[in-house]
């Protein structure tokens, strides 16, 4: 009865441990020879669901970041390597120039109540 248990517990943590490691992943984006852009899809979790991608780039480049989701509600949140920050995109859309080279850190957030899909494309120019 007591391993019984401790298993359920285990497997449990397992479970959460999983499903946290997924939400906090970081996924560097890395587009196909010849190409300036990128297309990525998924599902974010309802309430502040968050996924986080990596863009290297280098300075005097733009960057634009288009994102579609089922329940419209998903924006996207950029950080500089110099520590500069862009919150909410406009309507999950959003274009600038970089002063910086580094890795920009691009974070799909769903404001919605429940999951939903997403389509995030990205080019550099």
């Amino acid at each position: 009865m007591l391993k019984s248990i401790w298993l359920k517990v285990f497997l449990s943590g397992l479970i959460v441990a999983s499903l946290a490691g997924d939400s906090l992943a970081q996924t560097r984006i890395r587009f196909r020879p010849g190409r300036s852009s990128a297309t990525l899809s998924g599902t974010l979790a309802g309430n502040s669901g968050m996924r986080t991608f990596l863009l290297g780039v280098r300075s005097g480049q733009t960057i634009t970041v288009q994102v579609n989701s089922n329940n419209g509600k998903v924006v996207g949140d950029i950080d500089y390597p110099d520590g500069d920050h862009i919150d909410n995109t406009n309507g999950g859309f959003w274009q600038g120039d970089t002063d910086v080279n580094g890795s920009y850190r691009i974070s799909l957030i769903n404001n919605g109540n429940r999951s939903t899909r997403y389509t995030f494309t990205v080019t550099v120019r």
